[in-house]
């Protein structure tokens, strides 16, 4: 511009304008310079929360590129030095990558989350076993998306807190799940909880009760029931287990035990019931008081029979002595009656005037007699000695078919007396077995006593011996009258008779049949017997062929010595002709 054709008045005006242009401009700048700063002072700013937020941050430009990474990001995945200022992703994805615990999809999810340009949120976990919140956010300038940011939280002891958490929860619903009692929560009177054994109740469907409900309680228990549900609902406190019956639908009662306890949580007031049953209990407590009342029963029924042994011991050995010496007398009054010549001088002196015959029937009906009272009493005795443990067989091994064999060829003569046929069979003519040949003896002599008894005239007797190997079967059958099925089971027991509902014809303890099985029993062998009422009787002795130590072994046959004699007409002396 040719400043010399200006006046001076026109150079005074220009001058002016600029100045004032020159003003305008230093304003602009001076604004520009205020805005300079406090975009420096917000950028400060947000770069000093940038670094100091404990969150790790990454922020991207619109290309991908890393632009800031943050103290936080370096601290939590313990980033080298060398790494600080890396603005390559893949370099620092590469390096994260080997501190993950899954790290084959780690880079193409971070890929996939920028590529679609969405907010995401996931979790990342460290082979450590440390936890990282991951956040994507887009960063948007006027609608247009500007970059990126990732944030990193560590969550790493608030996941270790959920999980304690939640295995507490776990632990505190297995505990409730695994008491044995019912438990029920109520908030402000409304059920909220019942465990397994509370839903497992059938009684009037407890776990649909709420607190103010109509209560179920037999009328013996439900004022005291609604007093304490009233206590618990005015305020905080407990009360102890109570004993009451529950009604159900059928009219039956149920017995259960109920505590409870009430506390207050934010305006709310929640109420535990416990509920116990104790119906086993109840039965348990009978049960107890039924075996104490029969446990005194059996004590005072030990009693009675000890009182009851004790009787017949002292009651035995008291008719025991007197007795012997009545036979003694009878036996010698007997012999001297069997010599005729000193019966005729007794009777040509006059010492009597009763008939020889008489007398002698007298005699010999007295004889019989005391031999009953001695078998009753030997009888009584044994039973006595059995029962309290103290009978001892004297055993020897010996020939057992010819110990039946001697014994009943010994009664023939006296069974076809009473018009009976006694017929002995054996398989085997020799078995050595451990035996008592005295308390043998008295068993066959006991059952052919019986079969005598009850068998008619021309009726049958028949002993047997079966071989069976491991055992020696004998059967000692007759032909009388039997014995009735529902006797069968009874006829062991002390002072029962087959035939005293039906008639008196013989005499008899009713103890007989209860020595001969525990003689039998003290032999390790058994008894039984078959039956039909009319149709005879079979009793079945089997012992256990077995042998014992030190004794010498007896083949041969026995001779019918006095002993025997004495043994047989003890054991038939309550059979009448």
């Amino acid at each position: 511009m040719n400043f010399e054709s200006f006046t001076k008045k026109q150079l005074i005006e220009y001058i002016k304008i600029k100045d004032k242009k020159i003003h305008e401009l230093e304003q602009v700048i001076e604004s520009y310079d205020k805005k300079i700063q406090e975009i420096t002072l917000s950028e400060n700013i947000m770069r000093a929360v940038f670094e100091s937020t404990t969150d790790g941050m990454i922020v991207k430009d619109e290309k991908f590129n890393i632009i800031n990474i943050n103290k936080g990001f370096k601290d939590i995945w313990e980033l080298e030095d060398k790494y600080s200022n890396e603005t390559d992703k893949y370099k620092l994805a590469e390096y994260c990558n080997d501190k993950l615990a899954d790290s084959e999809k780690f880079l193409e999810i971070i890929d996939i989350i920028e590529a679609e340009n969405r907010e995401n949120l996931d979790y990342i976990y460290f082979k450590n076993g440390k936890v990282i919140e991951r956040i994507h956010q887009p960063l948007k300038v006027n609608g247009e998306i500007r970059g990126r940011v990732w944030s990193f939280r560590d969550i790493t002891r608030k996941r270790n807190l959920e999980k304690c958490l939640e295995a507490g929860e776990e632990l505190y619903k297995r505990l409730i799940n695994r008491l044995p009692y019912g438990v029920f929560v109520y908030e402000n009177g409304k059920q909220i909880i019942a465990n397994e054994a509370a839903l497992n109740f059938e009684a009037e469907k407890l776990k649909d009760y709420n607190l103010g409900d109509t209560l179920k309680v037999h009328p013996k228990y439900r004022e005291l029931v609604e007093g304490r549900i009233k206590k618990l609902l005015e305020g905080e406190c407990e009360v102890d287990f109570l004993e009451q019956k529950i009604l159900l639908d059928d009219g039956s009662t149920w017995d259960v035990e109920v505590a409870g306890f009430s506390f207050k949580q934010e305006e709310n007031l929640y109420v535990t019931a416990i509920v116990r049953d104790i119906s086993d209990r109840k039965k348990l407590h009978k049960l107890e008081m039924d075996v104490l009342e029969k446990s005194i029963l059996l004590e005072q029924a030990k009693e009675y029979n000890e009182l009851k042994t004790q009787l017949f011991s002292i009651v035995s050995h008291e008719l025991k002595t007197p007795l012997n010496i009545i036979l003694g007398g009878i036996q010698l009054l007997q012999k001297s009656f069997d010599d005729q010549r000193e019966f005729e001088e007794y009777y040509y002196r006059g010492i009597t005037n009763l008939n020889f015959e008489a007398k002698k029937k007298y005699l010999t009906s007295m004889k019989q007699n005391c031999y009953r009272l001695l078998r009753l009493i030997n009888n009584f005795i044994d039973m006595n000695k059995i029962e309290n443990g103290f009978f001892k067989l004297e055993l020897e091994n010996k020939n057992i078919i010819n110990i039946v064999e001697n014994i009943t060829l010994s009664v023939v003569d006296y069974v076809e007396s009473k018009g009976i046929t006694l017929i002995f069979d054996t398989e085997v003519e020799e078995r050595i077995l451990a035996c008592d040949e005295d308390k043998l003896e008295r068993v066959i002599l006991n059952l052919l006593s019986n079969a005598i008894k009850f068998t008619e005239v021309g009726g049958r007797i028949q002993v047997n011996i079966y071989d069976k190997a491991e055992s020696i079967v004998i059967s000692v059958k007759d032909s009388g009258c039997g014995i009735a099925k529902d006797m069968h089971s009874k006829i062991f027991e002390p002072f029962t008779q087959a035939d005293f509902l039906l008639r008196r014809r013989t005499e008899g303890s009713g103890i007989g049949l209860t020595l001969v099985k525990a003689l039998i029993e003290l032999h390790g062998g058994t008894i039984s017997v078959r039956s039909d009422l009319g149709k005879g009787s079979e009793f079945i002795i089997k012992l256990p062929v077995r042998l014992v130590e030190n004794s010498e072994v007896f083949t041969g046959n026995m001779d019918l010595g006095d002993d025997k004699v004495e043994k047989i007409t003890v054991e038939f002396s309550d059979i009448y002709s």
